[in-house]
């Protein structure tokens, strides 16, 4: 009955397991760690529905992508983005076309945006 016991135990661990790194694998493919300088919270002709952006950055290292970042609404940070202020998260490497549009002369488009999952910014 120990026997048993212990088998199924251990398979039930080796199934946790399992799923808690799928799932840490699948957030490491989708996000990117990155900091940056933030150059500007405004772009001509583009609205976002509520949350921050979209956001113009000066990567800290070249390898980022020079695209427009956003940040959703409810994302905390305890200071608010502002232009010149340092930015640290992880960001979408896939681009969201949800969130904001930029005015045309045919009509609202969309815009696409990298989210970003924000985890501080300075001053």
């Amino acid at each position: 009955m120990k026997r048993k016991l212990f088998v199924l135990s251990m398979c039930a661990v080796a199934l946790l397991s399992f799923f808690a790194l799928n799932k840490l694998a699948h957030a490491s493919l989708t996000r990117t760690p990155f900091g940056g300088r933030v150059v500007s919270t405004v772009v001509p002709d583009v609205t976002c529905a509520g949350g921050t952006g979209p956001i113009t950055i000066i990567p800290s290292r070249p390898t980022y992508p020079p695209a427009a970042y956003y940040i959703p609404a409810g994302t905390r940070t305890g200071r608010s983005v502002k232009t010149s202020s340092w930015i640290l998260g992880y960001y979408s490497i896939t681009p969201n076309e949800t969130y904001c549009q930029i005015e045309t002369p045919a009509g609202p488009a969309p815009f696409p945006v990298l989210v970003i999952k924000l985890y501080g910014a300075s001053k």
